[in-house]
């Protein structure tokens, strides 16, 4: 038997679980930073079924992300 390779529904669970461990509430704004990937995907669809407000940030200068998070009044991000 080989192992089995988590899909993007098991990847999905783990972000609603880790987002209500972390006490991120609905309508908050949380800023997922990391390319498009399984793994931000599943975080982006996650924190939409939870209500937040997402803002995905793909690779940035440092200050233009800053200026970025900034304009949409981030409060909470992830790094992926």
């Amino acid at each position: 038997d080989q192992p089995r390779s988590r899909g993007l529904g098991d990847v999905y669970k783990r972000q609603v679980r880790d987002l209500r461990q972390h006490g991120i509430v609905r309508g908050q704004v949380l800023a997922v930073l990391g390319d498009y990937a399984p793994g931000p995907v599943a975080l982006i669809l996650a924190a939409l079924a939870e209500g937040l407000v997402v803002v995905p940030v793909a690779s940035a200068p440092d200050e233009a992300r800053a200026e970025m998070l900034a304009t949409a009044e981030v409060l909470e991000s992830v790094r992926l």
